[in-house]
């Protein structure tokens, strides 16, 4: 870890997959949490900074489901 501190919990994979679940599949952040075994906040505060970080390098967050097909 660059900065030092504690080393996350998830991994980037793992926190752009609950962050693409959150955004895509309606999912609760208390659902996702739990899924992956870290408090809500946590996860609100770095599904954020994803969120953020793809919007700044030029994607584009649909929040339009996805089709069961």
């Amino acid at each position: 870890h660059a900065k030092g501190g504690r080393k996350p919990k998830l991994s980037l994979e793992d926190l752009l997959m609950a962050t693409l679940q959150y955004v895509r599949e309606y999912r609760t952040y208390e659902e996702i949490a739990a899924d992956f075994g870290i408090h809500e906040s946590n996860l609100l505060r770095r599904s954020q900074w994803v969120e953020v970080t793809l919007v700044q390098s030029g994607f584009t967050i649909s929040r339009t489901p996805l089709s069961s097909e």
